[in-house]
């Protein structure tokens, strides 16, 4: 299972994956619109803004924990979780925990 956010088409898209078969497929996406939003991914002394050439990839383990992750193409570190930052009309933070819990705020 898996989770990707990047940019296409003009839109933020997010893709939760499952593999199925040993195929991997999207099965849910959901769209929203670039303009006048950043999306920015910490991950310990890492912080680093999505955009056009840098997505967010996370793989999960079994048991749901975060087996590993990247910003292309920067590694991340799947011990210390993973921050979303969303800055818009408004900000949200959104930290996945290294064991795959989510919860609103910053990772700490």
């Amino acid at each position: 299972m898996g989770l990707d956010i990047d940019q296409n088409a003009g839109d933020w898209r997010f893709r939760v994956q499952v593999t199925v078969g040993g195929t991997t497929v999207a099965s849910t996406e959901e769209r929203a619109e670039i303009s006048n939003t950043a999306v920015t991914i910490t991950n310990g002394a890492i912080t680093a803004p999505l955009g056009p050439a840098a997505a967010l990839h996370l793989t999960f383990d079994g048991l749901g924990g975060i087996a590993a992750g990247s910003v292309s193409p920067t590694a991340l570190d799947p011990a210390v979780g993973v921050g979303i930052q969303v800055v818009g009309d408004s900000t949200s933070q959104l930290c996945i925990g290294s064991a795959g819990h989510a919860y609103r705020g910053s990772c700490s």
